[in-house]
Protein backbone atom coordinates (compact mmCIF):
# COMPACT_ATOMS: atom_id res chain seq x y z
CA UNK A 1 0.00 0.00 0.00
CA UNK A 2 1.24 3.11 -0.94
CA UNK A 3 1.66 6.49 1.22
CA UNK A 4 -1.52 8.00 -0.19
CA UNK A 5 -3.78 4.93 0.16
CA UNK A 6 -2.34 4.10 3.70
CA UNK A 7 -5.26 6.14 5.67
CA UNK A 8 -8.83 5.34 4.87
CA UNK A 9 -12.30 6.93 5.63
CA UNK A 10 -12.16 6.42 9.11
CA UNK A 11 -13.81 8.43 12.27
CA UNK A 12 -10.78 10.19 13.78
CA UNK A 13 -7.50 11.69 11.85
CA UNK A 14 -4.79 9.33 13.24
CA UNK A 15 -1.63 11.14 14.76
CA UNK A 16 0.31 10.23 12.05
CA UNK A 17 -1.64 10.69 9.24
CA UNK A 18 -2.15 14.62 10.67
CA UNK A 19 1.97 15.10 11.57
CA UNK A 20 2.55 13.61 7.82
CA UNK A 21 -0.42 16.50 6.55
CA UNK A 22 1.15 19.14 8.30
CA UNK A 23 4.70 18.62 7.89
CA UNK A 24 4.07 17.89 3.90
CA UNK A 25 3.66 21.45 2.84
CA UNK A 26 3.51 20.58 -0.75
CA UNK A 27 0.80 19.28 -0.53
CA UNK A 28 -1.19 21.33 2.18
CA UNK A 29 -3.12 24.37 1.15
CA UNK A 30 -5.26 27.11 2.50
CA UNK A 31 -9.26 26.25 1.82
CA UNK A 32 -12.48 26.89 2.95
CA UNK A 33 -15.88 24.71 3.63
CA UNK A 34 -18.36 26.05 2.18
CA UNK A 35 -21.01 23.23 1.93
CA UNK A 36 -22.17 20.10 3.45
CA UNK A 37 -24.76 17.74 2.73
CA UNK A 38 -25.20 14.29 4.29
CA UNK A 39 -21.62 13.15 4.01
CA UNK A 40 -20.34 14.88 0.99
CA UNK A 41 -18.42 18.26 1.86
CA UNK A 42 -17.39 21.13 -0.68
CA UNK A 43 -14.35 22.81 -0.14
CA UNK A 44 -13.25 25.63 -1.86
CA UNK A 45 -9.48 25.87 -3.06
CA UNK A 46 -7.15 28.81 -3.05
CA UNK A 47 -7.37 29.00 -6.48
CA UNK A 48 -11.07 29.61 -5.89
CA UNK A 49 -12.20 25.77 -7.75
CA UNK A 50 -14.29 23.62 -5.30
CA UNK A 51 -13.80 19.74 -4.52
CA UNK A 52 -15.93 17.69 -2.97
CA UNK A 53 -15.04 15.31 -0.23
CA UNK A 54 -16.74 11.93 1.73
CA UNK A 55 -16.53 12.43 5.39
CA UNK A 56 -18.07 10.63 8.12
CA UNK A 57 -18.13 13.04 10.62
CA UNK A 58 -19.38 15.49 8.25
CA UNK A 59 -22.46 16.36 10.55
CA UNK A 60 -19.80 17.94 12.86
CA UNK A 61 -18.34 20.12 10.12
CA UNK A 62 -22.62 20.74 9.38
CA UNK A 63 -22.64 22.34 12.72
CA UNK A 64 -19.17 24.38 12.86
CA UNK A 65 -20.40 25.85 9.53
CA UNK A 66 -23.67 26.92 10.28
CA UNK A 67 -21.77 28.49 13.18
CA UNK A 68 -19.68 30.80 10.94
CA UNK A 69 -22.47 31.32 8.47
CA UNK A 70 -24.54 32.67 11.32
CA UNK A 71 -22.05 34.88 12.32
CA UNK A 72 -21.70 36.09 8.55
CA UNK A 73 -18.92 34.49 7.41
CA UNK A 74 -18.62 32.89 3.61
CA UNK A 75 -17.74 29.06 5.17
CA UNK A 76 -15.20 28.09 7.35
CA UNK A 77 -11.17 28.83 7.10
CA UNK A 78 -9.27 24.99 6.64
CA UNK A 79 -5.79 23.73 5.57
CA UNK A 80 -6.59 20.69 3.09
CA UNK A 81 -4.38 17.95 2.73
CA UNK A 82 -5.92 15.70 -0.06
CA UNK A 83 -2.98 13.20 -0.40
CA UNK A 84 -3.34 12.80 3.37
CA UNK A 85 -6.94 12.93 3.61
CA UNK A 86 -6.95 15.68 6.20
CA UNK A 87 -9.40 18.48 6.35
CA UNK A 88 -8.33 20.60 9.28
CA UNK A 89 -11.00 23.46 10.07
CA UNK A 90 -10.02 26.45 12.06
CA UNK A 91 -12.13 26.88 14.87
CA UNK A 92 -12.97 31.01 14.96
CA UNK A 93 -14.39 32.07 18.04
CA UNK A 94 -17.57 34.06 17.89
CA UNK A 95 -16.71 37.68 17.47
CA UNK A 96 -12.78 37.12 16.60
CA UNK A 97 -10.96 37.49 13.20
CA UNK A 98 -10.44 35.08 10.91
CA UNK A 99 -6.35 34.40 10.93
CA UNK A 100 -5.20 35.84 7.94
CA UNK A 101 -2.16 33.51 7.69
CA UNK A 102 -1.66 29.83 9.93
CA UNK A 103 2.03 29.02 9.68
CA UNK A 104 1.92 25.45 11.32
CA UNK A 105 5.53 23.03 11.88
CA UNK A 106 3.69 20.21 13.03
CA UNK A 107 1.32 18.58 14.99
CA UNK A 108 2.37 17.99 18.46
CA UNK A 109 -1.13 16.54 20.08
CA UNK A 110 -4.62 15.17 19.18
CA UNK A 111 -7.30 14.64 21.47
CA UNK A 112 -10.90 13.42 20.07
CA UNK A 113 -9.77 14.73 16.48
CA UNK A 114 -8.61 18.11 17.79
CA UNK A 115 -5.41 19.71 17.24
CA UNK A 116 -4.49 21.09 20.88
CA UNK A 117 -0.61 21.80 20.67
CA UNK A 118 1.76 22.86 17.75
CA UNK A 119 4.62 25.01 16.52
CA UNK A 120 3.31 28.33 14.91
CA UNK A 121 4.54 31.75 14.07
CA UNK A 122 1.34 33.18 16.09
CA UNK A 123 -0.78 31.92 18.32
CA UNK A 124 -1.86 28.09 17.62
CA UNK A 125 -5.78 28.18 16.38
CA UNK A 126 -7.75 25.95 17.82
CA UNK A 127 -8.64 23.53 15.12
CA UNK A 128 -10.94 19.99 14.44
CA UNK A 129 -9.36 18.12 12.22
CA UNK A 130 -11.47 15.70 9.81
CA UNK A 131 -10.65 12.36 7.78
CA UNK A 132 -11.70 12.82 3.89
CA UNK A 133 -11.57 11.29 1.22
CA UNK A 134 -12.41 12.99 -2.75
CA UNK A 135 -15.92 12.05 -3.81
CA UNK A 136 -16.49 10.30 -6.80
CA UNK A 137 -18.78 11.67 -9.09
CA UNK A 138 -22.22 10.20 -9.39
CA UNK A 139 -20.48 7.63 -6.41
CA UNK A 140 -23.22 6.40 -3.77
CA UNK A 141 -22.53 7.47 -0.45
CA UNK A 142 -20.64 4.84 1.30
CA UNK A 143 -22.11 5.84 5.40
CA UNK A 144 -25.65 5.60 3.95
CA UNK A 145 -25.06 2.20 2.04
CA UNK A 146 -23.11 0.44 5.26
CA UNK A 147 -20.28 0.11 2.96
CA UNK A 148 -17.53 2.40 4.35
CA UNK A 149 -14.69 3.33 2.30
Amino acid sequence: MDDDAAFGLGGDVHWIQARKAFEDRENLEPARLVAVEGHLVEVRRKDGGTRKFRARRAPRMKEVLAARIEQGADGVPALLSERWRVLALILVPPGAKEPEVIQLTGVFRLEGGAAVESVAEEPFPEMALFSIRRAEEGEEDPFESGRDA
